[in-house]
């Protein structure tokens, strides 16, 4: 399903998505820009990004004033310019993304961990928000399973993944 349905499902962010484990797909529906480097760019000059520069700044100040230590302070920014790299893995040529899947994982929430993507709290997040800001339109496949059997089938899926593609985990994956 289109991640932006899923997202704004009736009554809250993935409301229609089971609170279950289970294995999820992000799959491109819709390719955006495919110069990385002008979705990097994109991404690092946001607003967001700007302002997430000043957080990490000024954070190091409220430690200090709550005695928590000087010299403490976050460094969102700089994290997810490390995670941004990612997009470095996506395959493409002749202006055309090679395999449409790019990410797959798991959860013992579903509802939860989709949250997390689309809003904060996930591995990928940076590329991810890079990837909607440059006009990439993203689907979700999800499958729901018993409790902890995610594990087994997450690690199928990528080994299927794998033989298909010179042993080479999605993009976004890094392990």
């Amino acid at each position: 399903m289109p991640l932006k349905d899923a997202a704004q499902g009736g009554g809250g962010a993935f409301a229609n998505i089971l609170a279950d484990s289970g294995v999820y797909v992000l799959r491109v529906r819709k390719e955006g820009t495919t110069d990385l480097e002008h979705v990097k760019k994109t991404f690092t000059s946001s607003p967001f990004m700007k302002l997430q520069g000043k957080v990490d700044a000024s954070s190091g100040a409220m430690f200090a004033e709550l005695g928590l230590g000087e010299g403490q302070n976050w460094a969102f920014a700089e994290y997810y310019l490390q995670r941004l790299e990612r997009l470095d893995r996506l395959s493409i040529q002749q202006g055309r993304l090679t395999c449409p899947i790019i990410y797959i994982g798991r959860a013992n929430n579903l509802q939860r961990r989709l949250n997390e993507l689309a809003f904060y709290g996930h591995t990928i997040n940076a590329p991810f928000w890079a990837l909607l800001m440059s006009g990439w339109e993203l689907e979700v496949g999800i499958k729901t399973m018993e409790e902890k059997t995610e594990t087994a089938e997450e690690a199928r899926l990528k080994e299927l993944y794998r033989e298909l593609h010179d042993d080479a985990l999605p993009p976004f994956v890094h392990r």
